[in-house]
Parts: structure tokens; C-alpha cells; sequence
């Protein structure tokens, strides 16, 4: 394999990976709402705050790994990372969540 298409194998790693930190980072800000009630202004505000960074993040990874170039592959790869994610560590954190706030 050539050493553009190697990097682009890690690229596309790196944009999985990313999707799966969005992911968790995103279950563990709903825990947080499920034990700390929120009004619905507050719950609009955390997530305006958290789409910002996710955006600005994505957007710094991409900018300095892919000198901006915005690759198909790299959005796969992040929805990619989240569905893993959520077939697989979610169900894990959600009883560590909740067994650490009480509920069960």
C-alpha cells in the first residue's frame, strides 16, 4: 500500500475515533441532565455550547490532519465511530451512570 493511502487508513481511524469521543462526551452530558434537572432553556444552551465545540473541533482535527480538505470518508468515519459506539460502549457507561447516581 502506497504511503498516501496508508495515511488516509489512519485518517479515517482517527475521524472513527472522533465520532466515538462525540459520542460518549454527548451520553455523558445527558446523564449529567437526567441527574441534575434542568429548565429547557438550560438543556438549549448546553447543547448550542456543545454543537459549537463539537463543530470547532471536527473542524481543528480536519484542518491540521487533512490541511482542510473535507473527505467524504472522514464524516463516514465519525458516524461510523458514534454507531460502534453506541452498539457497543453505551450500554456499559449507561450502567455505570446510573449505578454511580443511584438509579437502578
Amino acid at each position: 500500500m502506497s504511503g498516501y493511502m496508508e495515511y488516509e487508513a489512519v485518517l479515517f481511524l482517527l475521524s472513527v475515533v472522533m465520532g466515538a469521543a462525540l459520542f460518549l462526551f454527548y451520553k455523558i452530558l445527558t446523564a449529567l441532565r437526567k441527574v441534575i434537572s434542568h429548565p429547557s432553556w438550560a438543556v438549549d444552551v448546553e447543547d448550542l455550547f456543545y454543537w459549537t465545540a463539537a463543530g470547532i473541533f471536527m473542524f481543528s482535527v480536519i484542518y491540521r490532519f487533512n490541511q482542510g480538505t473535507l473527505r467524504c470518508f472522514l464524516f463516514a468515519g465519525s458516524i461510523l465511530g458514534a454507531v460502534l459506539c453506541r452498539g457497543t460502549v453505551q450500554i456499559c457507561l449507561s450502567g455505570f451512570l446510573c449505578f454511580c447516581a443511584g438509579f437502578r
